[in-house]
């Protein structure tokens, strides 16, 4: 997981979600994913340091879109039979970031699979 390089003060408040939001909870998330190739030169960076790189990225990314850090919390009003979904952002591990290494695949093996993601391909 990666949090932001550093709090902003808004990140206190709840981000509150309005009607368009809540009509996009149901809808699964949008997910990329990067393919590198495997490095075998001296001159490349090794893949751990451009995991890393992208982590710190990532990290000084979300002090502009906080939100995307945040973990879904819910305040229920019984007297006005109401619920709020909000956004916690000072709460939870951060966004997820993954990495996975694989030996002898290579990209055409990933894009010819019949189970690959159309936003993949």
């Amino acid at each position: 997981f990666v949090r932001p390089e550093h709090a902003v003060a808004a990140t206190k408040n709840p981000f509150y979600l309005g009607p368009v939001d809540l009509v996009f909870l149901s809808v699964d998330p949008i997910q990329k994913g990067l393919l590198f190739p495997h490095q075998n030169s001296s001159t490349r960076p090794e893949i751990s340091c451009v995991v890393e790189r992208l982590k710190r990225s990532l990290a000084l990314a979300l002090v502009h879109f906080y939100p995307l850090a945040g973990r879904f919390e819910t305040t229920r009003y019984e007297d006005e039979h109401a619920c709020w979904i909000f956004l916690d952002c000072t709460k939870g591990p951060g966004a997820r970031l993954i990495h996975a290494s694989y030996v002898d695949v290579s990209v055409s093996d990933i894009l010819s699979s019949t189970d690959v993601h159309p936003a993949v391909r």
